[in-house]
């Protein structure tokens, strides 16, 4: 009897945990090699908890998703998107975006490819401080389900640190 009542203890346990887990993350965390899961992430909670806890050099500003979607060329995706650009000359960027499907998941990663390549030959091109290149150089990147996050810092691992940690909250 006791080994029951401790068993379902044990059980129950588990599911406040994961239930408490899900509730405080706004989802489950999937890597890119697995199936997309089902999750919800507030895309400005998630910004502004990120420009707060990550040291940028200029002041971090939200651009239009109009604008955003200009910027990566994709207004011809079904793409919702969370913008903060760094203030000029500085080359920091929090977007987070979210897709309908792999289909455009896979256009929208070589389109924020290709909008940070054309960046950093400019930041070269114009003589930018040899400081603000290095942001380009292992860059945070992360699919969590049908959300790609992407990151430019001064210290991209801190800021990869900084996005697991609020990922797990």
């Amino acid at each position: 009897m006791k080994k029951i009542i401790r068993k379902s203890l044990i059980i129950l346990m588990v599911l406040n945990l994961a239930v408490l887990i899900a509730g405080c993350s706004g989802g489950k965390e999937t890597d890119s090699n697995t199936k997309s899961k089902t999750i919800t992430i507030d895309m400005e909670k998630l910004s502004s908890y990120l420009i707060k806890n990550i040291e940028f050099d200029g002041q971090m500003s939200s651009m239009s998703s109009e604008m955003a979607a200009n910027v990566f060329d994709v207004s011809d995706l079904d793409v919702e998107m969370c913008v903060y650009m760094g203030t000029a000359p500085c080359r920091d960027m929090i977007a987070i975006f979210k897709t309908k499907d792999a289909n455009a998941m896979k256009d929208l990663k070589d389109r924020v490819e290709v909008y940070i390549s054309d960046v950093k030959a400019q930041t070269v091109d114009n003589g930018y401080d040899v400081s603000q290149e290095k942001k380009f150089d292992n860059y945070v990147k992360k699919v969590l389900g049908d959300y790609y996050i992407v990151i430019l810092s001064p210290d991209n691992s801190a800021a990869a640190k900084t996005l697991d940690e609020a990922i797990e909250k």
